[in-house]
């Protein structure tokens, strides 16, 4: 089936209930701390966010500690190779966004991913391998980076290049 079990949706639920506001130096402040939540990846994680920020702006259900911070980048250096390079220039990028929206790296919870990976490696079993070593690298340098990180949506990124065998 395509629904989670009970047990999964209990723990999720409770999981989800640590998340607090915290202030610019990452403790909790329930008064005017954010819930920061930001998307990193290519267009298409862009794209999804700003429907995100569009259906919840509005929403009086919708959290008002939460912030949604769209940090993907649409110029193709935002794969998971760039993630998990604690150096690479797509970090600028990232951390621009979290400062010019008056936010901090510590109050950064929640990312959504929406990236792929670079590498030209085809075969079985291969590539998936160094897709789980590029996905967890992409992870530590996440967590370095947002230390009071908590939650990763991830959502497998459809290709954005031409098929060669329909050529």
């Amino acid at each position: 089936t395509n629904y989670p079990t009970l047990q999964y949706k209990k723990d999720l639920k409770n999981f989800a209930s640590s998340i607090r506001p915290l202030n610019g130096n990452g403790a909790i402040d329930s008064a005017a701390g954010k819930i920061v939540f930001i998307s990193l990846g290519g267009s298409t994680s862009g794209h999804m966010m700003r429907v995100l920020k569009e259906k919840t702006i509005y929403d009086t259900t919708t959290n008002p500690f939460l912030k949604l911070l769209n940090c993907s980048d649409g110029y193709g250096v935002a794969s998971f190779q760039s993630i998990a390079n604690p150096a690479d220039s797509y970090w600028d990028h990232v951390f621009n966004v979290i400062v010019s929206s008056h936010m901090f790296p510590a109050q950064v919870q929640v990312i959504y991913i929406e990236t792929e990976d670079s590498s030209q490696v085809v075969s079985f079993p291969d590539r998936p391998n160094l897709v789980k070593d590029d996905i967890e690298a992409a992870m530590r340098t996440c967590k370095s980076k947002f230390p009071n990180l908590k939650l990763v949506y991830f959502l497998g990124r459809t290709t954005t290049f031409p098929d060669s065998t329909n050529q």
